[in-house]
C-alpha cells in the first residue's frame, strides 16, 4: 500500500486501513476535523462497530459540499485507522 498524499482542488486524501477488517479506502486527509465521517457502506466493509445515536445526536444533521442534509446513522468510537507505517 502506501501512504501516497494526492491532491485534488485542494483536498488531500490517502490510501488508508480502516477497522478490524484493514478494508483498503481513499479518505480525505483532514488534520483539523472535529469528526470524521464515513459512508455505512465503508463502515460495514471495514467491520467498524456502530453504536446507537445518543438522542441528542439522533436527530442531527449534517451539510455536506452540495448542500444536501444528510442523517447521522450511527456512531463509531476507537476505529482503528493505518496510513502507511502509521497507526
Amino acid at each position: 500500500m502506501g501512504s501516497d498524499i494526492i491532491y485534488r482542488n485542494d483536498s488531500p486524501s490517502v490510501v488508508a486501513e480502516v477497522g478490524p477488517a484493514g478494508a483498503t479506502m481513499r479518505c480525505l486527509l483532514d488534520s483539523g476535523a472535529d469528526i470524521n465521517v464515513i459512508r455505512i457502506s465503508d463502515a460495514m466493509a471495514a467491520s467498524l462497530p456502530m453504536s446507537s445515536l445518543p438522542p441528542p445526536l439522533a436527530k442531527g444533521r449534517m451539510f455536506v459540499a452540495n448542500r444536501e442534509a444528510v442523517k447521522f446513522l450511527g456512531i463509531c468510537i476507537g476505529a482503528s485507522v493505518k496510513i502507511g507505517d502509521l497507526h
